[in-house]
């Protein structure tokens, strides 16, 4: 939304875009991302991967990412 902060996409860093490793329903399996560098997380739940991915994006690819735009790029995925 526009004035409540910085924008939280600065291009994508190579590497940066998730990829799904999962088949089948978003509750159905444990919370599973990868980006394109091959670096795995996994979940329990949904909160959990958010904070994991922010964090590894932030620290590997030196990007904010919000809980939003990981969400719609999973789903996308999928």
């Amino acid at each position: 939304m526009a004035g409540q902060g910085p924008p939280e996409d600065y291009g994508e860093p190579p590497g940066a875009r998730p990829i799904s490793v999962w088949s089948g329903g978003w509750d159905e399996m444990p919370k599973r991302w990868a980006c394109a560098l091959g670096h795995r997380l996994e979940a329990e739940t949904e909160d959990e991967l958010v904070r994991k991915v922010q964090e590894h994006m932030r620290n590997d690819h030196g990007m904010e990412i919000s809980r939003e735009r990981i969400m719609r790029d999973l789903r996308e995925e999928d």
